[in-house]
């Protein structure tokens, strides 16, 4: 069984946009409010990786919904 086919077995079959516009809408929608150095510092990322997720362009990968969850609710 390839990675993708064992990844997709867990997850329902749902694709990280599809969960994240599910599971997580409120919380990047209020990252706005939010610097990219505040954003990178909760999740880790590069400052190009937060601007393109506060930008809508990139959903981040689930490991990071908590720390960007709870930034949203601070």
């Amino acid at each position: 069984m390839s990675f993708d086919m064992n990844w997709a077995g867990q997850s329902g079959g749902l694709t990280v946009e599809i969960r994240a516009r599910v599971e997580a809408p409120e919380t990047f929608r209020k990252l706005d409010a939010f610097s990219l150095k505040e954003i990178a510092g909760a999740t880790g990322l590069s400052l190009a990786a937060c601007s393109r997720i506060r930008a809508g362009a990139k959903v981040p990968h689930p490991r990071h919904w908590q720390a960007l969850r709870k930034l949203a609710d601070s």
